[in-house]
């Protein structure tokens, strides 16, 4: 979640600002995270969290099989 999607799902009012400080440098960790995998890994987890896809849709838009590993 980026600072503009924090302003618009929080009323950054009732949070102290501390809050927020804290909400943001782990946000840039994640963020940080998530750039430093392998593409095809990113791309899943990216699909997943950011657009909330099911598994079987992410399955499909990368052409793989769903398993249960």
């Amino acid at each position: 979640m980026d600072d503009e999607e924090l302003d618009r799902t929080t009323d950054v009012r009732s949070l102290r600002p501390e809050d927020i400080y804290e909400h943001r440098v782990q946000s840039g960790e994640v963020r940080d995270c998530v750039q430093s995998l392998p593409e095809k890994y990113r791309e899943v987890v990216l699909l997943r969290c950011q657009e909330e896809l099911s598994y079987e849709q992410i399955a499909e838009i990368l052409e793989v099989p769903v398993t249960n590993r």
